[in-house]
């Protein structure tokens, strides 16, 4: 929001607290002569003159609730007033009390007076419910629940469809919110949104997909002892149950139809469900039997023999074969072998190559072609790391090449450098006959395509040059998944593997509001447990004053 848009909500909201505040007073003195009018005439006379403006107050203040619950709508919850129901209800019950104080009074002799003429009465107003919901944000598990509580609450009260549209604005949150934020604030407008997201979030096709991929997601960690047992019963069977309350047909065929879904290609499945995108039934295993059966009689036709009345020309760059890709990225920790001592370590991990000097490391890396930047086996115009040296900031050499006077590279072969793992990382470690090394990890947070976030474990590898994900989190994350011939090596040691397809996908921390937007390449497997054994109580000891990003580093676990 504009800041000079909030200023001027901010200033709006404080002169309708003073309003509010003064309507109060005015019905608060009225309360404060009940006790007095049947002795004193003096208070009783009072208390008649300002109860020709009772009803009036009442209105007014009536209205200045209502806007102020609108700004509030407008408003992020720092900024919002948060004592609105308890001020209303504070003076209702003050109105309430004076009403009822005057229906007990004599009817006042008929005496002429230039006073102003009462005001018509107003139908009386039930008091604004005392709202206690929990915000919806869009979990699709939870809008069940919202709903039975603001229909009970708010939606069939006896309110102006302002107040209800109010009310509602101020409990959705995240994509809950963004169905309902283009709809203007009026009663017409209460309607439009209601419908929206009792629509979107009633999806029975959305819903029972959800639960689905729920039950699949815990077939990739199954229990494996009798004590974890109550586990099935606490989460695997409670889906199910959840999936019969939401869909009443034919189960079998449903799961059919899920599976089926995932298995075709992404383009396909695209196509299918824009097909069914205008019905809210769900289709049958034999519908989609039916459209692929159609889209395989089309990729017949459009594949037959060509038509000879057209024969374009031939173009040379589009006969030549497909151009694969390689990209290298670094071995998991078992498969480094240091150039400088042969051990299974990698090059900034040996104490020989850190006890040389910084000619000599020079020397090395010259002698054996290596990046001075990365250390990787390429060519400084082939090398695509994009850090620097942490102590000059150059771009021509690795940290550990740093030299406070002179930069022995040359133009042809200076190189791009590689980043340390920042000090909010978590550290890993795999044994080695003589060491254990420490490789940084990290626990962040992906959502899959039905908004749900899963945990995952992820390899910070300084010389990687892509971002690789398994194959079973893309199952569980059920993203859209792109073609890709990319050809990777340096995995585990082995021979070159092609990637499955590549994916688009946000990581999120679970320390500060930030994300990051990643394309990742698709892998059946990315390396071992890491680290490969436990790592000693003393390094364990030495990092318990430090946030980790991965608390349980220390346990020999698998990456995503």
């Amino acid at each position: 929001m504009p800041p000079h848009n909030l200023d001027k909500l901010l200033s709006e909201l404080r002169v309708l607290t003073d309003k509010r505040e003064r309507y109060y007073q005015r019905v608060k003195t009225m309360q404060d002569l009940i006790p007095f009018i049947q002795t004193d005439n003096t208070k009783r006379a009072q208390f008649r003159a300002r109860l020709l403006n009772l009803e009036k107050t009442y209105s007014d203040f009536d209205y200045v609730t209502t806007r102020i619950l609108e700004v509030n709508s407008l408003l992020d919850s720092a900024n919002q007033l948060s004592d609105v129901l308890t001020s209303a209800n504070q003076f209702e019950s003050a109105f309430y009390d004076c009403r009822a104080a005057a229906a007990t009074l004599e009817p006042a002799a008929s005496v002429p007076t230039q006073g102003p003429e009462p005001v018509a009465r107003q139908p009386d107003r039930p008091r604004l419910p005392v709202v206690n919901i929990p915000p919806f944000d869009g979990d699709y598990d939870k809008f069940p629940a919202f709903k039975s509580l603001f229909d009970a609450l708010i939606h069939t009260q006896s309110m102006t469809n302002i107040e209800k549209f109010s009310y509602l604005k101020s409990l959705v949150t995240g994509t809950a919110a963004h169905t309902i934020n283009g709809i203007a604030l009026s009663e017409e407008g209460y309607e439009t949104a209601y419908a929206n997201l009792t629509n979107r979030f009633t999806n029975q096709r959305v819903i029972t997909n959800h639960i689905c991929q729920k039950l699949f997601g815990l077939l990739s960690k199954p229990l494996t002892s009798e004590s974890q047992l109550h586990m099935f019963l606490d989460t695997f069977n409670i889906q199910v149950e959840a999936l019969k309350n939401a869909y009443r047909g034919n189960l079998g065929d449903f799961m059919l139809l899920f599976m089926g879904l995932r298995i075709i290609d992404p383009n396909t499945r695209q196509a299918f469900e824009n097909v069914r995108a205008q019905s809210r039934d769900i289709p049958s295993y034999n519908d989609l039997v039916k459209f692929i059966q159609g889209r395989v009689t089309a990729n017949e036709l459009l594949h037959s023999t060509p038509c000879t009345s057209y024969k374009p020309k031939p173009n040379p760059v589009a006969k030549s074969a497909p151009v694969v890709r390689k990209a290298f990225v670094a071995s998991t920790p078992a498969s480094h072998t240091c150039i400088c001592c042969n051990q299974s370590h990698r090059l900034i991990d040996c104490t020989k190559f850190l006890d040389m000097s910084v000619p000599a490391r020079y020397e090395l890396l010259k002698g054996k072609k290596l990046c001075f930047a990365c250390f990787g086996p390429h060519s400084r115009r082939d090398c695509k790391s994009r850090f620097s040296c942490r102590t000059c900031q150059s771009r021509n050499h690795h940290t550990l090449l740093h030299h406070e006077k002179s930069d022995p590279e040359s133009p042809g072969t200076s190189h791009s450098s590689v980043p340390i793992p920042p000090a909010s990382l978590s550290c890993t470690s795999t044994a080695t006959p003589n060491s254990q090394v420490l490789l940084g990890t990290a626990l962040v947070r992906i959502c899959d395509a039905y908004g749900k976030g899963h945990s995952v474990r992820v390899l910070i590898d300084p010389g990687s040059m892509l971002t690789i994900m398994t194959s079973s989190l893309a199952h569980r994350l059920a993203l859209p998944q792109d073609p890709c011939n990319i050809q990777i090596s340096g995995i585990g040691g082995g021979a070159p593997q092609c990637a499955s397809g590549s994916m688009k996908c946000t990581l999120l921390s679970y320390h500060k509001p930030t994300s990051l937007d990643v394309e990742v390449v698709i892998l059946p497997k990315i390396s071992s447990n890491i680290p490969s054994t436990p790592v000693s109580a003393t390094i364990i000891q030495r990092l318990s004053h430090v946030q980790l990003a991965d608390p349980l580093f220390h346990q020999p676990s698998p990456v995503d």
